[in-house]
């Protein structure tokens, strides 16, 4: 990749990661419904976004490595300072950085979802094939918990 291309290159990388952050938002709503079918699109969606974006982050390493600067943030910065029309392009490299963030952040948020759900399922299931749950137990009379594997009656608690 050439200096020149960078401005085209992050205007385009700004587009996928708007895309990809709009798709994030819908993979969370999608979750929260349990909506399969729809989680199935978002992905087949997602899969190309993010493929684009590793390809063009990794294009910029290179670029930056070929300048001798670090692979960093402040490296894609001495870059854009040394090039024309450098506050647009720094503009659209911390436009592009943030996006990338509020990608994460929505992905972590699904991921936390995802293994919330993932929690229940697995509870549920560990009642119905072991009759028990993990998690708190009925107290008896005496404020004690029934012991492992055991638990009183209802009547006896």
């Amino acid at each position: 990749m050439k200096q020149i291309e960078l401005p085209q290159q992050l205007a385009n990388d700004i587009e996928a990661a708007q895309e990809l952050l709009d798709l994030t938002k819908q993979e969370f709503q999608a979750l929260k419904e349990r909506n399969l079918a729809c989680l199935e699109t978002i992905l087949a969606q997602k899969q190309p976004l993010i493929a684009l974006l590793g390809k063009h982050g990794n294009q910029r390493s290179e670029l930056l490595a070929a300048h001798r600067l670090p692979v960093d943030h402040t490296g894609l910065k001495a870059l854009i300072m040394m090039m024309e029309n450098r506050e647009q392009i720094l503009s659209q490299a911390e436009k592009l950085a943030e996006l990338i963030e509020d990608c994460r952040t929505t992905n972590e948020n699904n991921g936390r979802l995802i293994r919330a759900g993932k929690t229940a399922v697995e509870n549920m299931l560990n009642v119905i094939l072991h009759g028990c749950t993990e998690s708190p137990r009925l107290y008896d009379k005496h404020g004690s918990t029934a012991k492992h594997g055991w638990q009183r009656p209802l009547s006896q608690a």
